[in-house]
């Protein structure tokens, strides 16, 4: 698998020429997730699910290449 690296300025991610044997799979996160965790009670967002908010792989949740938060 290529490895990537989080775009600061879209919030997206972006392939890189390195290939890891790590198999790290980022999933983007939307609003109705946020929503289901009980987010919304610290933050507030808009209600859309057309563009992901942020990313997470395994329990944590990175927002433009920063852990935000993580869920034991």
């Amino acid at each position: 698998m290529y490895a990537y690296i989080h775009d600061r300025e879209t919030g997206g991610l972006l392939l890189t020429n390195t290939i890891t044997d790590k198999s790290n799979e980022p999933r983007p996160v939307y609003a109705k997730e946020l929503d289901i965790l009980g987010i919304n009670k610290f933050w507030k967002y808009r209600r859309q699910n057309d563009v992901p908010y942020m990313w997470a792989e395994a329990n944590k949740y990175f927002y433009r290449g920063d852990v935000i938060f993580t869920l034991s």
